[in-house]
């Protein structure tokens, strides 16, 4: 029985159009791409539509490419399909959004006291955790995943370093901490529990 999605039948009958003289592992691999591709948009434009409903696109916008850049290197546990992902993508960035739209003017955001936070505890998190494999496309090699490790936390770093400097120049508050929570959502689908929620295999990194 085939349990591809439609998104994924999609992705390989492109690439078997387009790509006909590579190899087969590496059509897998570029279908692949192009199926997280195509999730991608199709999750924005969710976004973009239901945050539009109650007026806070910026912000859960914000959010939502926080966490992708994130996730590009630390990975994260993924909806068993398309539609999945884009709804639940849609209702927690939407989330995010409304929530700080509404709770810009906590004083934790004020003193920085949640970027220190949101820093300490979310190295620690890809430390033990990133990068996070999924099924479809597990990293088999050790060095590979040292290599996304490494990256993970120097983009988590350097995106606090900009939400810091954006502080600094008193940018509005609710854009940071849209920011702070779009990666917090990222480090927690790293972890064994957001696994477990989504009802998909963690596969346990290598060291």
């Amino acid at each position: 029985m085939d349990n591809k999605t439609k998104v994924e039948k999609f992705s390989a009958a492109l690439v078997d159009k387009l790509f006909v003289d590579e190899t087969e592992e590496e059509q897998e691999i570029i279908a692949y791409g192009l199926t997280v591709v195509c999730t991608t948009i199709g999750s924005f434009l969710a976004i973009i539509f239901l945050s539009g409903l109650v007026g806070i696109t910026p912000l859960a916008i914000t959010a939502a490419v926080s966490a992708s850049i994130v996730k590009l290197f630390s990975g994260g546990v993924h909806a068993a399909n398309f539609r999945t992902c884009a709804t639940i993508s849609a209702i927690i960035f939407t989330t995010i959004g409304w929530f700080s739209y509404h709770a810009d003017s906590l004083i934790i955001i004020e003193n920085n006291l949640l970027l220190g936070l949101v820093f300490l505890s979310g190295t620690y998190i890809l430390y033990l955790y990133a990068p996070a494999d999924v099924e479809e496309k597990p990293l088999d090699s050790v060095k590979k995943k040292s290599k996304a490790k490494i990256h993970s936390i120097l983009i988590f770093s350097c995106l606090n370093l900009v939400f810091l400097i954006l502080s600094l120049n008193q940018v509005a508050s609710s854009y940071i901490l849209a920011g702070l929570l779009g990666m917090l959502w990222t480090l927690f689908s790293t972890t064994p529990v957001a696994y477990k929620l989504f009802n998909r295999q963690y596969i346990r990194r290598c060291d």
